[in-house]
Order: C-alpha cells, then sequence, then structure tokens
C-alpha cells in the first residue's frame, strides 16, 4: 500500500513540475535516478517524448512548436541545471531572434575558453570563445552580446545563411552595416572571420526574413550587383494604394535617383522606369500564411499579387520571379537574372 501510495505521489509530482515546467516554455528534466525511470517509462509509453538528453515535454505541446520554440526550449531547460552557462553562435542567434533553424538544436552551443576548455558533452556543445565576454540575457537565456552572437553565428554558418543573420542583427541594433563591420574587425582574427566581415559589409536591415537574405547573398556570389530593397512603388490609378518590391536594380544607362523618386511620387509617366527590373521572392506564406495574408483569402492574395505586378510593368520594370527551390538548385538563378539583364558587378 505505502509503495502504491509512493509511485502516485511521485506520478502526481511529475505532472506537476511538468505542468510549471511548459508553462515556463522549458522541458522537464530529471532531478534523480528515480523520477529519470518514471519519465522514461512515460517516454515509452508514449506519454512524453524526449527531445533531447534529459529534456522531456508532452507529445502534444512538442508537436505545436516550430524549430525556433523548440530550440529556446532545451536551452532554458539547460540554463535552468547549469546558471553559469553562456550560450553563443547560431543557438545565441536563435534567441535574439537573429536565426530561424529548419530543425531544432538538440545540442546547444555553450562558450568555453581555452584555459577552462570545458569539453563538450550529450548536452552542449562548446565554442571556444575568448575568455572576457560581455553576458546578456534575453528569452530567459545567457548569451553573447548581441554582436558578438552576429559574429560567431555568421563565421560558422557561411555567407548564405550568415548574411540573413547580419541582416537581422542591423534591423535589432540600428547599426549601420560599416558600424557592424567595425565590431567585427574589433574582434580579431578567428577561424571564418573573413565570411562574418563578408555578411557585415553586404547586411541590409531592410531585408524582411532569412529567405529574401540567402537569395540576395546567391545573387551576391554569382556576381550581381547588390539589388535596392523594398523600394516603395506608388500605384498610378490609385495612389492610395502602394507596393514594395524585394528586389530591384536599375541599369547604369538608367537615371536611378529620378526614376526612384518618380516611383516613390507615383510622377513617373508609363514606361518611364523602362530598363529597371523587380526580382520577387514567391514564397507559400505571401499567399496562404494568415500571419501575412490576415483576412484576404488566397484567391484575393493572387489577384492582388496580379493586379501589383500589372501597375510595375505598366512603369515599363520587367518583373522577375522565382522560388527559394529555384535559389537553391545549382545555376539556376545565376542564369534566370542573366536573362533578365540584370547587371554585374564590373571587374
Amino acid at each position: 500500500m505505502a509503495q502504491r501510495r509512493g509511485k502516485h505521489e511521485l506520478n502526481q509530482a511529475i505532472e506537476t513540475h511538468l505542468a510549471a515546467a511548459q508553462a515556463a516554455g522549458q522541458c522537464l528534466s530529471a532531478k534523480d535516478r528515480v523520477s529519470r525511470a518514471r519519465l522514461e517509462a512515460r517516454v515509452q509509453a508514449g506519454q512524453l517524448v524526449r527531445p533531447a538528453a534529459d529534456c522531456y515535454v508532452s507529445p502534444e505541446v512538442w508537436a505545436s512548436l516550430d524549430a525556433v520554440e523548440r530550440s529556446l526550449w532545451v536551452m532554458r531547460t539547460i540554463q535552468r541545471k547549469h546558471r553559469g552557462y553562456v550560450f553563443c553562435g547560431e543557438s545565441a542567434a536563435i534567441a535574439w531572434g537573429l536565426y530561424e533553424p529548419r530543425d531544432y538544436l538538440a545540442r546547444p552551443y555553450v562558450a568555453t575558453s581555452l584555459r577552462s576548455h570545458s569539453p563538450s558533452s550529450r548536452f552542449v556543445e562548446r565554442r571556444f570563445l575568448p575568455e572576457e565576454l560581455d553576458v546578456c540575457s534575453t528569452a530567459a537565456i545567457n548569451v553573447t552580446t548581441l554582436e558578438r552572437t552576429a559574429f560567431d553565428a555568421a563565421r560558422f554558418l557561411g555567407f548564405r545563411r550568415g548574411l540573413g543573420v547580419c541582416d537581422r542583427a542591423l534591423a535589432k541594433s540600428g547599426l549601420s552595416s560599416q558600424e557592424l563591420l567595425d565590431e567585427f574587425t574589433e574582434m580579431g582574427p578567428s577561424r571564418g572571420c573573413a565570411v562574418a566581415r563578408k555578411c557585415a559589409k553586404n547586411a541590409n536591415s531592410l531585408s524582411e526574413n532569412g529567405g529574401e537574405s540567402f537569395a540576395r547573398a546567391v545573387m551576391i556570389e554569382e556576381g550581381f550587383v547588390a539589388p535596392l530593397l523594398q523600394v516603395p512603388i506608388i500605384d498610378p490609378f490609385e495612389r492610395g494604394n502602394s507596393y514594395r518590391t524585394d528586389y530591384f536594380w536599375s541599369l547604369d544607362s538608367c537615371d536611378a535617383r529620378r526614376i526612384l523618386n518618380g516611383l516613390r511620387n507615383g510622377t513617373l509617366p508609363r514606361n518611364g522606369a523602362a530598363g529597371c527590373i523587380a526580382g520577387e521572392l514567391d514564397g507559400w506564406g505571401k499567399t496562404f500564411d494568415e500571419r501575412i495574408t490576415g483576412t484576404r483569402s488566397a484567391q484575393e492574395m493572387l489577384l492582388a499579387e496580379r493586379r501589383r505586378e500589372a501597375r510595375l510593368t505598366w512603369y515599363g520594370i520587367r518583373v522577375v520571379r522565382f522560388s527559394f527551390a529555384e535559389v537553391y538548385r545549382s545555376g539556376y538563378l545565376a542564369n534566370l537574372l542573366g536573362s533578365y539583364g540584370v547587371p554585374r558587378v564590373q571587374k
């Protein structure tokens, strides 16, 4: 009888601690060998899932989280047991809102120094960083500063994904591209530092998401002139309406300043922007994601997009559309942009 009461009390304690952890945006971790055995039994029964070492959560809650939220939950769980840990690199970038991984990080990156030389474990992966680090707190997690985070994430992610990290770093910090580059330069030499500085040099706070940043990185790598972003264009027939292009190029022969002002003010005549090119990254979200479309149906969004493109072509702007899958295809985007006459960097 006493043994049954003990199991019942342990199960009740697990339910209480699980609810509290999940309310705090964390997984539950075992406090001792007995509770770990009970939690593992629940995993075997399908009542819990273990997405990372010593991280337990209900399957329904875990299924409702995206990759960013899952990464944050794992980090908060580890942080609760290891108060002194400082998350860095891509993990800190997720916490700062600079990076959205395709899948959650089950083993987050934690800073260590050459002197302490703490090893990686099944819980975390260690990254060597300077001894003296400024530490911040965001999303209830100890992290490196935003600038240090952007530098480390960019140098490990590479140019195509690191550019998006630096784009968001500018948007969040208010720094200019040159100021971010200066910050990176002061951090001195380290593995991948040249890539990080290339990201900072090309960063643009107007990029709206990681997909647009990734595509722009491919354009730059392929030798095209970096496009202007989010250029405002007034509807020539309904001046209360305005549009923005994902990417915009004007040819060398165009009077770019006059054209941009005319598009912004709606004063350009028909074909007044002839020779200019707008690039559009098509995606599922622009038509079907309610966070973007609001109350408008998919049909309404498609009709609005067709009208928007008609207004751009009225100005004489050529519109080149491509999907993220096409950006990924080797050589496809370069051939497409080249066929539309997108200018290349003069060597």
